[in-house]
């Protein structure tokens, strides 16, 4: 099951996502999950800004 399929599951069925999470890997399919989710939600959140000609929320310390 891909992890897209997972995700479907999880929404629709959440009994049988826990049931076919028990299979997978933990560390590492836990580690690829979170990152791909977590760039994803950056890059939608920044192409919104960019579209709608935002800024960011807050600017970036690093530059100070």
């Amino acid at each position: 099951m891909t992890t897209f399929q997972l995700w479907w599951t999880g929404v629709t069925r959440p009994a049988k996502a826990f049931e076919e999470l028990k299979s997978k890997p933990v560390p590492l399919w836990g580690f690829w999950v979170v990152l791909v989710l977590n760039l994803l939600i950056s890059a939608t959140t920044l192409l919104g800004h960019y579209l709608l000609h935002q800024r960011p929320f807050l600017e970036s310390w690093l530059t100070l």
